[in-house]
Parts: structure tokens; C-alpha cells; sequence
């Protein structure tokens, strides 16, 4: 009986110990989210035409909507550069379906003109270690239109070809960074034009090389909850034919997550 008694009591101490710990162990920092809606205003500065690097500066609005499942996971953000010009904004997307992979989609009005491009392909995402963020690679397709719209005109251009893609999302602590990069090459159509000289060297001399990279700083100084708000600095550089095209916005960002 007394042996028994020794037992009953080390394992009620040691219940006891286990639930305490399990309720003074903290909540992870930072929790993977399923599900984002953020807004955000501040400055914007960019460099919209291609080859003239003339920074104009604005009061920048945005919004971020973001899911992600095992699966599947689909981010689209939208800001308006200038919000006394509400006309001219940027949308940008981009998602994951299985092995189906959309590396950016974006569709850009400005005084330069509307550019439509689009990376997609196949790829895939590799989890960090301690839930530290994600490493994804793609690689597929690549397009990119620059053309007039309303009372902007500009002469249509385009250019089709393919792109090699990184992604790196980051969760370190309070702060969250999130890096896209996309090398690609691509030429405008060729010609219809048929000549006995025609060969590989006259179909890819138009080829050019490029880089498209994005990059987001958001740091969490206020989180309460599923809520949480911050500065956050966007940046963009985007090499295209003709030019290079710049977009830097810095404010603040009010974050819902579950």
C-alpha cells in the first residue's frame, strides 16, 4: 500500500508539472497564418517610364489578401502610387496550385503606359526549418505587354520568352520579409517574313535578359491577437526592354490574420 501510495503521488506531481509547463509555454511568436487581409498608406516613390529614371513621389494606398492552404496558396496585392490619381494603380498576384505555379501576375497603369506581364509555370515550395518561412523555385513561361490605355498613348510592345523564379518568405520573430526574383529572357514576335538566310542566329537576336525582383518589410511593433500593425517597405526593380522601372512605397500596415 505504501509503495502504491509513492506512485499515486508521483504521477499526480508529475500531471501537475506537465500542465504547468504546457501553460507557461508561450505562444510561438509568430504562427503560420491561413488567411491575411492587410491595408496599408504612407509615400510612394517611382520611376515609371522605362530608360528615364525620373522619380515622382506620392502618397501611396495599398491592400494585401493572402491564403494559404497545403495545397494551394494565392497572395494579391493592390496600391495606388498617387491617391489623388486613383486611375493608375498596380495589381499584383501570384499562386500555387498542386505543382501549377504563378509566379507574378501583374497588370500596372501609369503615365508610361499599361503593362500586363505574366511568369507561370511549374514549381514548389520547401518549408524552413522551426516554421521560419518557405523557399519556393519555378520555372515556366514569361510575358510581358506594354501598350496605351484611356488617355495614355504609347506604341504596343510585347515580348514572350521564359523565366527562372526564387521565392523566400521569411518569419523571424516580429519581423516578416518576403523576396520574389525572376530571371528571365525574352524577345518581341518575330517576323512573318520568310527568307532563304532565315536560321536560330536571326530568331533569337532579339533576345534580352532580365531580372524582376520584389521585395517586402513588414514589422510587427503592435500585435494583439490575430491583429497586428507596423512599417512596412515595399521595393521593386524591373529591368524591360527599354529601361529600368523602379517602385519603393514606405508606411504604415494594419495586418488580420487567422
Amino acid at each position: 500500500m505504501r509503495w502504491r501510495a509513492i506512485a499515486i503521488l508521483v504521477l499526480a506531481v508529475s500531471g501537475h508539472a506537465l500542465d504547468a509547463r504546457a501553460e507557461d509555454e508561450p505562444e510561438p511568436p509568430n504562427p503560420r497564418r491561413r488567411l491575411a487581409l492587410a491595408v496599408s498608406g504612407g509615400a510612394a516613390w517611382m520611376s515609371d517610364a522605362p530608360g528615364q529614371l525620373d522619380v515622382a513621389m506620392g502618397g501611396q494606398l495599398g491592400a494585401r489578401v493572402m491564403v494559404d492552404l497545403d495545397l494551394a496558396r494565392a497572395e494579391a496585392s493592390f496600391v495606388i502610387p498617387d491617391a489623388s490619381r486613383p486611375e493608375r494603380f498596380q495589381l499584383r498576384a501570384d499562386g500555387r496550385l498542386l505543382f501549377v505555379s504563378i509566379h507574378e501576375l501583374t497588370l500596372r497603369r501609369t503615365g508610361a503606359g499599361e503593362l500586363l506581364r505574366l511568369f507561370a509555370g511549374i514549381g514548389g515550395d520547401v518549408d524552413l526549418p522551426d516554421g521560419a518561412g518557405a523557399l519556393g523555385l519555378g520555372l515556366g513561361f514569361a510575358m510581358n505587354r506594354l501598350g496605351a490605355f484611356d488617355d495614355v498613348e504609347r506604341p504596343m510592345s510585347e515580348a514572350y520568352g521564359g523565366y527562372v523564379g526564387l521565392t523566400l518568405r521569411l518569419r523571424v520573430g516580429e519581423v516578416q520579409n518576403d523576396l520574389r526574383v525572376a530571371v528571365h529572357a525574352m524577345m518581341p514576335p518575330p517576323s512573318l517574313a520568310l527568307s532563304l538566310d532565315f536560321g536560330p542566329e536571326q530568331l533569337f537576336a532579339g533576345l534580352e535578359p532580365g531580372v524582376t525582383a520584389s521585395n517586402r518589410l513588414y514589422v510587427q511593433a503592435l500585435r494583439e491577437g490575430s491583429f497586428s500593425a507596423g512599417p512596412q517597405l515595399d521595393a521593386q526593380l524591373e529591368t524591360m526592354f527599354g529601361g529600368v522601372v523602379l517602385l519603393w512605397t514606405l508606411g504604415i500596415a494594419g495586418t488580420l490574420g487567422i
